[in-house]
């Protein structure tokens, strides 16, 4: 932030925190679209099951065990602690103050937009943080884009360093460091961000957007300055970089597939990326479709179909499909605790 510019969260009207309601878990309609998704993931796994011969899949499905599933559980958490302490630390950088508890049960709910393309659909916790604090949610839905942009730079050097490693050549390290330094740059120019505001508000029934859209703007740039871009993405690559290892834990049980650690980066951040590029909610079928076009190459002579995807499917369920199912667990119990704040004060 540049010096004597007033913080984003100190220069708007902060409106009164609202009470707990009788109001569904979820917005209007999104409990529909999220069922629609759930429907189309189930179809999804079904065809890619399918493909891979749903027989051999099952066998190679029997040989999991409850130790490897355990520790790769265990390790998937650790990406949602780190992601936890770089949602916090935005929060912070943006003067908001929340309960450690409240912060992460927000942090957790938002899991459950997981299926939105691009995971987009976590402004969620921006309506939660307005709900419980008074500010505005065009002060901190900004969090969730420079989220994502922490979350791409990630990916890139997760997988341009598998890559590199993989095949033995270090020049796809330095192109994906110089994509981060880049993502980094595009993010944080405040020039551009600010003239593309202005120039798209420049006609008259949209000049009442053009305020709003510059405070979001202040406050992305508070995130995306380079001190906070490189904590949020050193935040971020540890994180992605734990959920890239729960794939080389669950292909313990598979001794006929050679997967390092540097091949278990590189399968697991390449596909999540396109995904995530592609806008496919929760990047489902082209994830997962990746994952195991990626494990079947890297995974040695003796790799099949059926076995990649029985690994590609099993790091999902502890990814992916565990976060959602968190993040339900948690939006439950942060609705429970504002309803308990809510009778408390009455």
């Amino acid at each position: 932030m540049e010096e004597g510019e007033q913080h984003p969260a100190h220069a708007v009207e902060v409106v009164a925190p609202q009470a707990a309601d009788a109001s569904p878990l979820l917005p209007q309609g999104m409990a529909k679209k999220a069922l629609i998704v759930a429907a189309f993931g189930i179809a999804t796994y079904a065809a890619i099951l399918f493909y891979a011969d749903a027989d051999v899949f099952a066998a190679h499905a029997a040989r999991y065990t409850l130790p490897v599933l355990a520790l790769a559980t265990a390790v998937s958490c650790v990406n949602f602690v780190f992601r936890f302490v770089r949602w916090h630390y935005y929060l912070r950088l943006l003067s908001i103050s929340l309960p450690l508890v409240d912060s992460a049960l927000i942090f957790l709910s938002g899991f459950t937009m997981s299926i939105s393309p691009g995971k987009m659909g976590e402004v969620l916790k921006a309506v939660m943080v307005r709900d419980a604090t008074g500010v505005p949610v065009r002060i901190t839905a900004p969090i969730v884009v420079a989220e994502r942009l922490t979350d791409v730079a990630a990916l890139f050097l997760l997988g341009g360093v598998g890559l590199g490693v993989s095949q033995g050549k270090p020049v796809y390290a330095a192109l994906a460091a110089g994509s981060v330094v880049l993502i980094g740059m595009i993010g944080g120019s405040t020039r551009l961000a600010t003239g593309s505001v202005v120039l798209a508000t420049t006609p008259q029934f949209l000049r009442r957007l053009r305020q709003p859209l510059l405070d979001m703007v202040a406050s992305l740039r508070t995130m995306v300055a380079p001190w906070p871009y490189v904590v949020g993405t050193v935040l971020s690559v540890v994180g992605w970089a734990a959920h890239g290892f729960c794939l080389y834990v669950v292909a313990f049980d598979f001794d006929e597939l050679s997967i390092s650690v540097a091949d278990s980066m590189l399968a697991y951040s390449a596909p999540l990326l396109a995904g995530t590029l592609a806008m496919i909610p929760g990047g489902l079928g082209l994830t997962e479709a990746s994952m195991v076009g990626v494990i079947k190459a890297e995974g040695g002579p003796h790799a099949t179909v059926a076995a990649a995807t029985a690994i590609a499917l099993m790091v999902r369920m502890v990814t992916f499909w565990l976060a959602i199912a968190i993040g339900g667990v948690a939006l439950v119990g942060w609705r429970a605790r504002r309803a308990n704040a809510s009778s408390v004060s009455a």
